[in-house]
């Protein structure tokens, strides 16, 4: 990896722990409250912040419709270096003593699944 990429992941990671634990602290003293949406105001939510239908209803990209010749042509002029970096965090799937609760993937034939293709 070129030394700048590894600064920026560096930075990135700290952020991200940064802010994750700054969340978790405000959560912790009460100053953050969770609360459990009514099926009244999340079907609200839902409404105001939903895409379907915004680019006609044969529509098959969705907000891929953003991404226009234009825009793509000027973020080419934005690129300085060539070089790609992930922004992936890394899913252990095994515990160990640094990570109790590794990363499980669990398919359920549920509720969810009633009326699918894939039932």
């Amino acid at each position: 990896m070129h030394k700048i990429e590894l600064q920026l992941k560096k930075l990135f990671t700290e952020k991200c722990f940064t802010l994750f634990f700054s969340i978790l602290l405000l959560l912790q003293c009460g100053a953050l409250k969770a609360q459990q949406p009514t099926e009244v105001s999340f079907d609200l939510l839902m409404e105001q912040l939903s895409n379907w239908g915004k680019w006609g209803t044969a529509d098959e990209k969705g907000t891929l419709n953003y991404s226009t010749p234009e825009r793509r042509k000027a973020a080419l002029k934005e690129v300085h270096l060539g070089a790609s970096l992930s922004l992936a965090f890394p899913m252990d799937t095994t515990a160990t003593a640094y990570n109790r609760n590794p990363l499980e993937h669990n398919f359920s034939k549920g509720e969810l699944w009633k009326g699918s293709e894939f039932n």
